[in-house]
């Protein structure tokens, strides 16, 4: 079993080969990241992402799993998300022994890898020891098996994560951007995609500061967004912090469109989150977001694009209220 840190330093040793059966568990974001890495690590010639869930039998996905490579040996990657849901995990050994050159990502949408017992506490069996789930108990018994929790238990860790995401970023602006945002991975993943559109030079403790804005102005995003016009009138945000509530707007609208294409689809939740949506947007904002045609995000840009050039150049009063009516 491994720690997130200690699987992102085997990761990143030159020459690094991932295990072939790799279980993740624990943040989603983190999760997403760890899928990443391996796929860059094995550089797969052919890609299948499966769910599994009640509408596709377990037998379905353990074929997909336990196909061989080509006669070329080309490396395959499946990727299995809900894992937690398989029934059967017995025919992980089969796999293990007879797939080299193929490897297999089992994605569980639990945040550990033991049993839950009372109090939320993990669950221990007869002789006192920690009962682990089906699935990573599974395998955890193979030799060509890992475990990785996904998560970030200490400050330093999360400091280093954001090192991580924006490589020369200095340990103190990391810092800040810690301390703003907490633990939410998915809000610090956000204001990491975020500052990476800035130079190096620029990114400053201040300008952490401005992007992470106060909860009144989150409620002004808020209800901006989800067409609550007067609601947002009401927590029109101060002039210091409009830069940050400018920058939070204009990143919402990638998710924005993401979350018109699901309402299209008619995608659940948790497969807007799977295709790359962050969790705390696609549940705050699901419901909004089948209104945010293209038509309509690309006029939000242009509005945005010209308060940002008024903030910039000075003016500050009725920039706002100007966004409000005209979103």
């Amino acid at each position: 079993m491994a720690a997130y840190a200690q699987f992102l330093k085997a990761v990143a040793k030159p020459g690094a080969v991932p295990k072939r059966i790799t279980w993740l568990c624990g943040d989603p974001v983190l999760a997403r990241e760890a899928v990443t890495r391996i796929r860059e690590l094995v550089a797969p010639r052919s890609y299948h992402p499966v769910t599994a869930g009640r509408h596709i039998p377990d037998s379905d996905i353990w074929d997909v799993c336990a196909q061989l490579p080509g006669p070329d040996q080309e490396p395959r990657l499946v990727v299995v998300r809900s894992a937690q849901k398989l029934r059967d995990f017995t025919v992980l050994g089969e796999i293990a022994s007879e797939g080299a050159g193929s490897w297999l990502v089992l994605v569980s949408d639990e945040p550990g890898f033991y049993k839950l017992g009372r109090y939320g506490k993990a669950a221990t069996d007869n002789m006192g020891s920690k009962s682990m789930l089906p699935g990573p108990a599974a395998v955890r018994r193979l030799s060509a098996g890992q475990i990785v929790q996904c998560s970030l238990t200490s400050q330093d860790a999360l400091v280093a994560w954001v090192q991580l995401q924006l490589p020369g970023l200095p340990q103190t602006v990391a810092w800040r951007a810690v301390e703003r945002c907490g633990e939410d991975l998915a809000e610090l993943a956000s204001l990491c995609r975020f500052l990476a559109l800035w130079p190096p030079q620029a990114r400053t403790e201040a300008l952490v500061s401005a992007l992470v804005v106060p909860a009144e102005a989150q409620e002004f995003v808020d209800s901006l967004v989800t067409g609550r016009k007067a609601a947002a009138m009401a927590r029109i945000p101060e002039s210091e912090e409009l830069g940050g509530v400018l920058g939070l707007l204009g990143s919402l609208l990638d998710p924005l469109t993401g979350l018109y294409s699901a309402s299209l689809q008619q995608l659940t939740l948790r497969e807007c989150v799977q295709g790359g949506i962050p969790q705390i947007w696609a549940s705050k904002y699901r419901a909004a977001g089948r209104h945010y045609d293209p038509a309509r995000v690309l006029a939000c840009r242009k509005l945005l694009a010209e308060a940002d050039s008024a903030w910039r150049s000075g003016a500050g009063d009725g920039v706002a209220e100007v966004v409000c009516a005209l979103w």
